[in-house]
Formats: C-alpha cells, sequence, structure tokens
C-alpha cells in the first residue's frame, strides 16, 4: 500500500513545466478518496477509550495499591520504571470519502461527501485501580483461586507491559457539505483548498458525531475526464452521546471527547458532467 501511495504522490509534485493544458476545469466531479491519520495532535486516547485503560502520561497510576502498601523499594523502582517505558496507548486508523463537487466558473466548488473514519487503539494496558476492583470481585466469587499479595504485586508492576490492540474500536459514519476554492482554471495541475463540515453517528450506536475541517492539496488531470489527487487534512471529531456502562464510562452521564487527526489522503476523480 505504500508503494501506491508513493506512486500516487509523485504524480501529484510533477514539476509545473508543461502542465497547461486547453479545457476549462469546471463541472460536475465525482472523486473516491482513502486517507491515514499521520499525527493526532491534542488527542487523549484514554478519552476515548474509558477510563478502564490507562493512559499512562500521568502520575497517579505508577504504583499501584499493593506496590505502596506491601511494596519493597525496589519494587517501587520497578512499578516506576515499567510505568515510564512501557509504549504509551496511541490511536491509529483509515478514512474513506466518496464526494461529489461541482465546480464554478469562478473557481469555487460546492459538494457533499459520505465519509467513514476507523480508528484502532493500540497498547492499552488496564488501569490500576480498575484492575484491582476487577480482581477483588473475582476472588470473592472464586477465593480458592485468588492470588497472593506478592502475585497481586507482581501484577501491578508488569501490569503497564500487558498491553491489547483493539482494531476498529470506533467506525464514523458522516456526510459533509465541502466548499472550496480553485486555484488555476485551465490547467492539468489544480491546487485546491476545502473545508468541510458534517454530521453523523459512530456505526450502530451512539454518540452524535460533528466533523469538520480543512484539507489543502492538488487535482492532477490526465486526461480531460480522469485525474489523481492528494491532499493534507486536518479533520476534528466531536461526540457527544449518553453512555450506561458499568466501568469507567458515566453510567448514563453525557460524554464528551474529540479525535483531532491530520491525514495525507490520495484518491481518484472523473469529470462527469
Amino acid at each position: 500500500m505504500n508503494k501506491k501511495f508513493l506512486i500516487l504522490l509523485v504524480s501529484t509534485i510533477i514539476p509545473f513545466s508543461g502542465i497547461v493544458g486547453d479545457t476549462n476545469r469546471y463541472g460536475l466531479f465525482l472523486e473516491a478518496i482513502y486517507g491515514k491519520p499521520i499525527s493526532f495532535p491534542h488527542t487523549n486516547p484514554n478519552n476515548v477509550s474509558g477510563e478502564l485503560y490507562s493512559n499512562r502520561k500521568g502520575t497517579v497510576d505508577t504504583l499501584g495499591y499493593f506496590v505502596r502498601t506491601y511494596g519493597t523499594e525496589n519494587e517501587y523502582l520497578y512499578s516506576t520504571y515499567a510505568f515510564r517505558n512501557a509504549e504509551k496507548p496511541k490511536l491509529s486508523g483509515e478514512n474513506y470519502s466518496i464526494l461529489f463537487e461541482y465546480v464554478f466558473k469562478s473557481n469555487f466548488g460546492l459538494g457533499f461527501s459520505l465519509n467513514q473514519n476507523k480508528y484502532n487503539l493500540e497498547n492499552l494496558s488496564i488501569d490500576k485501580f480498575e484492575g484491582n476492583l476487577i480482581l477483588n470481585v473475582l476472588s470473592n466469587l472464586y477465593p480458592e483461586r485468588a492470588l497472593s499479595i506478592q502475585d497481586r504485586t507482581n501484577l501491578e508492576i508488569l501490569s503497564p507491559y500487558l498491553q491489547i490492540d483493539i482494531r476498529n474500536f470506533l467506525i464514523l459514519n458522516t456526510a459533509s457539505i465541502n466548499v472550496s476554492y480553485h486555484f488555476l482554471k485551465s490547467s492539468n495541475f489544480d491546487p485546491y483548498v476545502r473545508i468541510h463540515g458534517g454530521y453523523g453517528n459512530k456505526s450502530n450506536s451512539q454518540p452524535t458525531i460533528l466533523q469538520y475541517g480543512i484539507s489543502i492539496g492538488s487535482r492532477y488531470f490526465l486526461s480531460d475526464n480522469f485525474y489523481i489527487l492528494s491532499d493534507l487534512q486536518f479533520n476534528k471529531s466531536d461526540a457527544v452521546y449518553n453512555a450506561n456502562s458499568f466501568f469507567g464510562s458515566g453510567g448514563g452521564q453525557t460524554i464528551r471527547w474529540s479525535i483531532n487527526e491530520v491525514n495525507i489522503r490520495f484518491g481518484t476523480g472523473l469529470n462527469v458532467w
């Protein structure tokens, strides 16, 4: 997949000489776009995953109850080292868009898109406090299998390394209005800036999603009607919903979180009218 990305990227930065054509680049266009996040600025995966998982960015979860109460000085050091050096939770993902856009002779464009954003949560580990609650419940239910104090201490120390990944943890479906400006009227090379704003939800459930952002990129026409494109997009998704989960998600409270992402996107398009 990376090789395909490189080919498309090279195609969009062909030297400017010789790119001017005779066809006016206005009318109705259809685009299919694939995007990949390269950054999630000011986004905390813990806000998305819920408090059951530890974000390991603060100091509250450095030492668990058993290390603080029963641990030796060396176990304090081991727990601190594990907390600081284990891989931190992060987001990854991909996104898709189908866009219909009409570009007017004034170079302004107005479009409508259907979008899907998929997110994965990686390097998650159970919060030590929440983990102890779960183990306490299990110990009461199955006392013959209860762990010793030393076992609980060792488990707390190692917990940052006991990680899981959740694929497609979030799938957001949105519909957006797009407004764009195209800088060249008669050229194979067509740089543009595009803003979008839309509404949607998480697949098969809440929350309500408000999504908006801006893209800067270019189209490159391989023929009068067919082109490839690439752009850099900043996208923000704000979510509001009523949660009713048992652990760490609010118990009926209204939950709000945001995902800020920078996407590199590639696609193809067709002048359909």
